[in-house]
């Protein structure tokens, strides 16, 4: 089909007046374009953060890397931020290069990896041995080891009742011990393992009621059964063959001093038996000669 284009010319012709011509053209369409709009460069806005930032989950330094109680920022690199703009896309006529909007603008999103900080409180602890408690030393069992008993029994008269010490006996103990730890930073003190026992041995005295075992003669005494180790003692030592009187026989007090015999009031008086004692001494029976 075949269009017609009318131009209109205006001629002037000097002299004459204005005249008016139409001249009628055929033209082919298909072999004339007037415009041809192509999609060019969108216009993009800049990307905006949209919503708060998530995701984060490698935060470091660790807490437990930092002394307790201790604030700190911790830094994570694998966080995520949603964003958004705002595209206009366009179109540019490839006859004129004139430039225009395509549609209407819409949004684009995406969503990109970002740092984040935050503040955080230490947890690590460092625990050192502290002292330890104890509860109070207990007997346990039976005193036992007993060896240096006093006064010897064969210093006192046969079937005569004293009463004997020994003081390097032995007696075991026990207490209890709970081990404990203390915080450097908190001074937090808590148990450590589980309650120990501990024994010890310890020296003690124990008494004992025993029997005497020395026999005399029945005019003797043994001058350490009637009165206590002092010196009023009737003692001789084997040595010096001295005997010093002092004593208490059948409710009379006789004070003679001298050899190892001697007379009073008519009786003889001599040392008779004697016996080493444990610790060492030699004591004489007093016996008296009677008429």
């Amino acid at each position: 089909m075949i269009k017609i284009i009318i131009i209109s010319i205006a001629a002037l012709v000097l002299g004459s007046t204005q005249a008016a011509y139409t001249i009628k053209i055929p033209i082919d369409p298909q072999s004339v374009k007037f415009y041809n709009w192509v999609a060019t460069t969108p216009i993009n806005l800049e990307w905006e953060n949209s919503g708060e930032i998530y995701g984060c989950t490698s935060w470091t330094p660790n807490p437990s890397e930092i002394t307790i109680d201790q604030e700190f920022m911790q830094t994570a690199k694998d966080c995520k931020q949603d964003q958004v703009r705002t595209m206009q896309d366009r179109e540019v006529d490839e006859l004129s290069g004139n430039i225009r909007n395509s549609g209407e603008p819409y949004s684009q999103t995406q969503v990109i990896t970002v740092s984040s900080t935050r503040e955080a409180i230490g947890s690590k602890e460092t625990w050192v041995t502290t002292t330890p408690t104890y509860t109070a030393w207990v007997d346990s069992g039976s005193i036992y080891g007993c060896s240096n008993w006093t006064p010897e029994s064969n210093i006192y008269e046969a079937g005569e009742s004293i009463t004997q010490t020994a003081t390097d006996c032995k007696q075991d103990q026990t207490r209890s011990r709970q081990d404990r730890e203390k915080e450097t930073t908190t001074l937090t003190i808590r148990n450590k393992g589980t309650v120990v026992t501990e024994t010890q041995p310890v020296t003690v005295s124990s008494t004992r009621t025993a029997t005497g075992t020395l026999t005399l003669p029945v005019n003797c005494r043994f001058s350490r059964i009637k009165t206590p180790w002092s010196t009023t003692t009737h003692l001789a030592f084997k040595n010096q063959q001295y005997i010093e009187f002092n004593f208490i026989w059948a409710g009379t007090m006789w004070a003679t001093e001298g050899e190892s015999e001697s007379i009073f009031a008519g009786t003889k008086y001599y040392a008779g038996q004697f016996i080493t004692t444990e610790d060492g001494k030699d004591l004489y029976a007093i016996c008296k000669e009677t008429p």
